[in-house]
């Protein structure tokens, strides 16, 4: 049997133009709908991004829903529909009373209405309670949908132009510790029970040294990441060992550990976290160190950060874009600017963003050069499905039509089987070219140390 394969691209030899980097709506369009909705994902697939992320969390009997926090009040009207329902867990020592997802049904929080994560001034809360909260599934068959019949409609008729699924894990240790429920085997558990087309989508048949054109290129239709090492290594060893056969001949995702700014500002595991992760995601904050705005970046923490990863041919994916000044990293005057240094200066392969409009038009204009260009290679690695700064869509706007520049890149195309560890089949192609702070809620001290 044919084991799961790990395919990925290496980032281009030499200093040569450079494709768009990727924009991932950060909970959707979040900036202008309700976050973690159907509706919310589809705008911002209307905005141009490749991705969107839903958060996943458990409920009381076990099914996967979109939510950021575990605890619903912060979003949701649980409080008034279910009233007299929180309690109170522990979390790092200190007490945390809330209304838990895993609490409830997921009849329950199917009767739940959404509102504007951040009620600030800034953003309209006119959609505020007429939004429900989503599964797993009703994500994918949405990008099932759009993949198959929408974008079509809109002319984004290219591979590369399908969209994805960028999955967050949230809060697997203390979710083990409270209900015994293991996120990772909820997580691919759900996934089985969707419809046999939707599982093909999400995970194709080998995508390995098939591609000979940029128009046949395409971007991987799922990926995960998270907070904790565990659950990434559980799913690279559940994704390789296949033991029910599930996955046979299949490309895997790309799994990617997320950093907080403290913890990317100290992080030294280099020479582990590709074992078991394919990217790393850190704070833009991180980055875009301590510099004052003067046009020119000179970022010598995130410059350093950069090459570490891409000299293990690791993606970076850079969060969260949000045009309120008050998330803008103080040495910048707005958001353009520090998406600006991001993918111009810096050279991310890519950005989580809630103004996902503004963050489509930062990517493509850089003239699609990095300034900080990786160290490469050619070699086949053990792990790791690589994607980093590949195509972007070429963005139909809800009010604009924004024709993306066009450019040539060259870059190498590997692919590996596990069953064959000491085989390296790569093949060469030419390319065409056709989102600063996590919410300041009560989730933020743990996810900061929520790294194990």
């Amino acid at each position: 049997m044919d084991q799961m394969q790990l395919c990925y691209d290496i980032s281009p030899l030499g200093r040569i133009p450079h494709l768009p980097p990727l924009v991932i709506g950060h909970r959707g369009a979040a900036y202008n709908l309700p976050e973690h909705t159907l509706e919310s994902y589809q705008l911002a697939y209307e905005l141009g991004a490749n991705y969107v992320e839903p958060d996943f969390v458990p409920t009381k009997d076990g099914r996967l829903v979109a939510v950021h926090s575990i605890d619903l009040n912060i979003t949701t009207n649980v409080a008034s529909v279910f009233q007299n329902r929180s309690r109170t867990i522990v979390r790092h020592g200190l007490p945390w009373t809330g209304y838990f997802s895993f609490d409830f049904t997921l009849d329950e929080i199917k009767s739940l209405r959404v509102r504007q994560g951040i009620e600030d001034g800034s953003r309209s809360e006119e959609f505020d309670w007429l939004f429900s909260i989503p599964t797993i599934q009703e994500i994918a068959s949405l990008i099932y949908d759009w993949n198959t019949n929408t974008r079509l409609r809109l002319g984004r008729t290219r591979p590369y132009e399908a969209v994805g699924m960028y999955a967050e894990l949230k809060k697997p240790k203390l979710i083990q510790r409270v209900t015994g429920m293991v996120m990772e085997e909820l997580f691919v558990k759900e996934l089985q029970s969707v419809p046999s087309k939707v599982w093909d989508m999400l995970f194709p048949q080998s995508i390995c040294n098939v591609n000979s054109t940029i128009e046949q290129a395409a971007l991987p239709p799922l990926v995960v990441h998270c907070f904790e090492r565990n659950p990434l290594r559980s799913l690279r060893t559940k994704f390789l060992a296949d033991e029910e056969g599930l996955f046979s001949g299949r490309s895997a995702p790309p799994l990617v550990l997320l950093l907080s700014r403290v913890r990317c500002s100290v992080f030294r595991a280099w020479n582990s976290v590709h074992k078991y992760a394919d990217g790393v995601n850190p704070d833009m904050a991180c980055l875009l160190d301590s510099t004052v705005f003067n046009g020119v970046g000179t970022y010598k923490k995130g410059t350093a950060f950069m090459r570490e990863a891409h000299k293990r041919n690791m993606f970076v994916h850079a969060w969260t874009e949000r045009a309120e000044l008050e998330y803008v990293v103080d040495s910048f005057p707005n958001a353009k600017a520090e998406l600006t240094a991001l993918f111009c200066d810096l050279g991310v392969d890519g950005v989580f963003a809630e103004n996902v409009d503004i963050a489509v038009r930062a990517a493509n204009g850089c003239g699609h050069q990095k300034l900080s260009a990786p160290v490469h290679s050619t070699k086949s690695k053990k792990h790791g499905s690589r994607f980093g700064a590949q195509v972007v869509h070429i963005g139909i706007f809800v009010f604009a039509f924004i024709v993306g520049r066009w450019t040539q890149r060259s870059f190498w195309v590997c692919c590996k089987s596990e069953k064959n560890e000491s085989s390296s089949e790569c093949s060469h192609l030419s390319t065409g070219t056709s989102s600063a702070k996590s919410y300041r809620s009560t989730e933020c001290g743990a996810e900061a140390s929520g790294v194990s």
